[in-house]
């Protein structure tokens, strides 16, 4: 039962961690979670946590701070047990409603359906609206009546500290352009069926220049079109947005398809 608990409380301050440096995208102490979140542990409990998870390969020391960041590992264990379950036992008009609660954007995908006069002009509508409000590299990759891929967002690429590193921005921007038809054939490989999602993280993206990265993955099938839609940021996502963001204009596309 003890070990329980302190896998438990190991849980509960790993996901606090990740939450707070997707925030604040710096290095968390014991002391900003104390503080921050309240936990019912002492400073002197939460570091020798936060020690274990080091040593177990969910954080990792930086070079400028005593703080902590959560590593690749940690933030697998974080999509797949606060973010992809969730949203993948839901319904997906519940999860769809569950985030995007903001007048305006409730505008901007209900426009959609009212707008769907031609499905090129939706298309780009909706991949507009999720670069938008994601504020991260956003993907349309059609399959069937329309052979193409749309990309938007890349302006917002400067925003995230990750990519003032100019290196990582060239990878990128390679992938971006020289790689596109492999982001394409990726995305639709990897839609899934019933419009849930899928989040590759890192290596799992399958692309070297780009394993700095994750990729979240939704869209849908049809007979006669496959529409696979994508959010590509730094693994320091913010997943439950991008997610919400993702269901939300999916679940739109499927009612107007």
């Amino acid at each position: 039962m003890r070990k329980v608990d302190f896998r438990k409380r190991e849980e509960e301050i790993l996901s606090s961690i990740i939450e707070s440096y997707i925030r604040e995208s710096s290095p968390i102490s014991s002391k900003y979670l104390c503080q921050k979140y309240r936990l019912p542990y002492s400073s002197a409990t939460v570091r020798n946590a936060m020690e274990r998870l080091e040593k177990n390969g969910y954080l990792r020391h930086t070079h400028t701070s005593s703080g902590r960041v959560p590593t690749e590992k940690a933030f697998k264990f974080y999509v797949e047990k606060y973010i992809k379950r969730r949203n993948n036992e839901l319904p997906i008009e519940n999860e769809a409603n569950f985030l995007f609660r903001e007048n305006a954007v409730e505008i901007e995908i209900d426009s959609l359906a009212e707008e769907a006069t031609e499905f090129e002009y939706v298309f780009n509508r909706a991949i507009d609206v999720l670069a938008a409000h994601t504020h991260y590299v956003s993907l349309l990759a059609l399959e069937g009546v329309y052979e193409r891929t749309i990309l938007r967002g890349i302006r917002f690429i400067f925003e995230h500290p990750e990519f003032k590193n100019v290196n990582y921005i060239k990878k990128l921007l390679y992938v971006l352009e020289e790689k596109i038809e492999d982001i394409h054939d990726l995305l639709l490989s990897n839609l899934q069926q019933d419009q849930h999602i899928n989040i590759l993280i890192g290596e799992d993206i399958g692309f070297e220049d780009i394993s700095s990265c994750a990729l979240i993955i939704s869209g849908i099938k049809r007979k006669k079109m496959s529409a696979a839609l994508a959010v590509l940021g730094p693994i320091r996502m913010d997943y439950a947005k991008a997610v919400a963001a993702l269901n939300s204009i999916t679940y739109k596309l499927g009612y107007i398809l």
